[in-house]
């Protein structure tokens, strides 16, 4: 397994990286013990006072903790970049035991375990956070990242934060549905804009027939943009369920029954699959017959909460990805099925 995100960071800038996993550290530290003064935290954290101290107060400057007579505590600010940083303190040192057992599990290289459920708390801050991290941590000069369209990939999108001008950025088909601002498309330019680079767009919804997808594939703007998709060095994808996706995409009731009754669980990239990862149906979309399976690129998928457990199983018998990212709803929804 590559070198975690952490061990990427402290190549870079070790002092860095430990001032910021020791202020992590007090986040946690202070949430736990409040309100708690600065020696029996260091005690706590098996640090020493003058760094609590040096850290604390700076933290203060930034508005993430308080200071008073009965010890420190946290700020709504601070606090919630404390529940943000849970996704991210979960990639240091070696992989949790449910991350290994999803990983076992699933015959997935690499997973992540983003804290929550989504389906609990209806935000996708946390695993798009994590997502974010992951994504970053695969960056190269020159790349081409290829985005699918959603909620989850929209969200990843607005968590990155990272200058990257010199990569490619292409949606990894054609939109979807009504909402403009989970289209692929619309994703694909957010995060070019996020990141500062080039984005390369098929302005396309992604209901047209065959016939008409076909034709349209040949043109020169949308076949230069399939070139760069088929290229991809990373590919970005987030899992659906079968039933909440067909109502996306707009089938009718007597549609949605039969794929449905053929098992259908979940869908990723236009294709529904059933929970041994075989395809029932895919869904006309530019792009849609490009192969996302081999060794020149890296996959990853993002998905979260228990109510995703089969999809997300079905998604990565479908289309093995290098990387998957859950949230802990899924992962109990999984080891429930698995």
């Amino acid at each position: 397994m590559r070198n975690n995100i952490w061990a990427l960071l402290n190549k870079i800038a070790p002092q860095e990286v430990e001032e910021l996993v020791r202020r992590i550290n007090i986040l946690s530290g202070v949430a736990k013990l409040r309100p708690v003064g600065r020696r029996k935290l260091a005690s706590y954290l098996n640090t020493s006072e003058r760094k609590i101290r040096s850290s604390a107060e700076q933290m203060a400057e930034l508005g993430l903790i308080t200071t008073q007579s009965s010890g420190m505590r946290l700020t709504k600010k601070g606090d919630e970049l404390r529940a943000r940083f849970e996704a991210f303190g979960k990639i240091p040192g070696n992989a949790s035991d449910l991350q290994k057992r999803m990983s076992k599990y699933l015959d997935v290289p690499e997973v992540y375990i983003a804290p929550g459920d989504v389906d609990k708390s209806a935000s996708l801050e946390a695993i798009a956070f994590l997502s974010a991290m992951v994504l970053t941590s695969y960056l190269r000069p020159g790349c081409i990242i290829a985005i699918a369209g959603g909620s989850t990939m929209a969200t990843i999108a607005d968590e990155m934060s990272t200058s990257y001008p010199d990569i490619t950025v292409v949606p990894a088909r054609g939109g979807i549905g009504s909402q403009i601002s989970t289209q692929a498309d619309f994703v694909a330019s957010r995060l070019a804009e996020k990141l500062g680079c080039q984005c390369r767009l098929m302005y396309l919804p992604d209901d047209l027939d065959y016939s008409t997808l076909r034709k349209l594939e040949k043109s020169t703007t949308i076949k230069d943009v399939l070139g760069l998709v088929k290229k991809a060095d990373i590919i970005l994808l987030g899992i659906g369920r079968a039933d909440s996706m067909a109502n996306r995409r707009g089938l009718e009731n007597s549609q949605m029954q039969t794929l449905l009754s053929l098992g259908a669980v979940g869908e990723s990239a236009g294709h529904f699959f059933n929970i041994e990862g075989h395809t029932v149906y895919q869904s006309p979309s530019v792009g849609g017959h490009i192969n996302f399976e081999g060794e020149n690129h890296i996959t990853i998928s993002c998905a979260g909460g228990y109510s995703k457990a089969e999809a997300i199983i079905g998604a990565v018998r479908h289309h093995k990805p290098a990387v998957l990212v859950i949230d802990e709803g899924a992962a109990k929804g999984i080891a429930e099925k698995i």
